[in-house]
């Protein structure tokens, strides 16, 4: 049998934190996207330690199958500085 003892444990770390698995963050573009990752949640005072960006693609920022952002949504962010 194979055992994976890394899934086995995060699983059980998740029944004594599920807050885990919950967001602790949401934006509803991509501008509003805070740039560092972890700058809006030291702003109210969290620690962060950000290990992953989920994004909802239904859709929403690229064609079915596409494995790019859709154009007008790609936005030179060193440049809006």
């Amino acid at each position: 049998m194979n055992l994976n003892l890394s899934a086995s444990l995060n699983a059980t770390r998740l029944l004594f934190k599920p807050s885990v698995c919950l967001p602790h963050h949401t934006v509803s573009t991509f501008n509003d996207l805070p740039i560092p990752l972890d700058s809006a949640l030291h702003a109210r005072g969290l620690k962060a330690n950000i290990r992953a960006v989920v994004l909802d693609k239904d859709d929403c920022f690229a064609y079915p199958d596409a494995k790019e952002v859709h154009g007008p949504y790609k936005v030179n962010r060193r440049s809006k500085r």
